[in-house]
Order: C-alpha cells, then sequence, then structure tokens
C-alpha cells in the first residue's frame, strides 16, 4: 500500500505540473490490477499494446471490467482504441470503447 500510495501522490503531483514522465512512471496498479487483472479477457496484451502505441499508462478502471489507457493527444487515443478493439474483435469478444478528454474543471454546483 506504501508503494501505491506513493504512486497516487506522483500522479497528482504529474498531473498537476503537467509532468507526462512522472505521470508515465507513477501509473502502476500495484494492488487491484495483479489480483483483478485475470478477470479481463486478453488484458495483459491490451497494456502492453497500448503502452507499444505510446500510452503514458494503461490499468483497469475501478473494480473492472473497464479498461483505460491515458493518452497525450486524442489522436493517439484514437489509435488505441482502434488496436484495443482489434484485439477483441481477433477473440470474438464484444467491446465498447470511446475517447474522451480529461475534465480539467472538476465537478461544478450549479
Amino acid at each position: 500500500m506504501v508503494r501505491q500510495s506513493a504512486n497516487l501522490g506522483s500522479f497528482i503531483i504529474g498531473m498537476n505540473n503537467s509532468d507526462l514522465n512522472l505521470i508515465h512512471r507513477s501509473l502502476e496498479d500495484v494492488v487491484i490490477e495483479p489480483q483483478r487483472k485475470h478477470l479481463i479477457p486478453h488484458f495483459d496484451t491490451i497494456k502492453k499494446t497500448a503502452l507499444q502505441l505510446g500510452a503514458l499508462g494503461c490499468s483497469i478502471s475501478g473494480a473492472g471490467p473497464a479498461i483505460f489507457a491515458l493518452c497525450q493527444e486524442k489522436t493517439q487515443a484514437g489509435e488505441i482504441v482502434v488496436a484495443m478493439n482489434s484485439i477483441y474483435q481477433e477473440h470474438k469478444i464484444q467491446a465498447q470503447t470511446f475517447v474522451a478528454e480529461i475534465n480539467n474543471e472538476g465537478t461544478i454546483l450549479k
């Protein structure tokens, strides 16, 4: 948990400072991902592919089964989505994908 907490702190600092290298280094889930990745078909292949295509990080979103890849650019994210889809199509597994931007405003009360 100490390592995971350090990763979280580094991720927050990296996002605040726009430090892509720190974001990349800190996007490592050492608690949940090792325990749950076997429940998501082809997770290791998806993650490896996303990272090879330049994602800053790729992991399980929440408790799963959703997977996310954090990318520097929207074009790159689009390429990674296509690659993720092709892996699941190859194995005849239905998957939904989308590309979204980071919400810089956070929660706003109206």
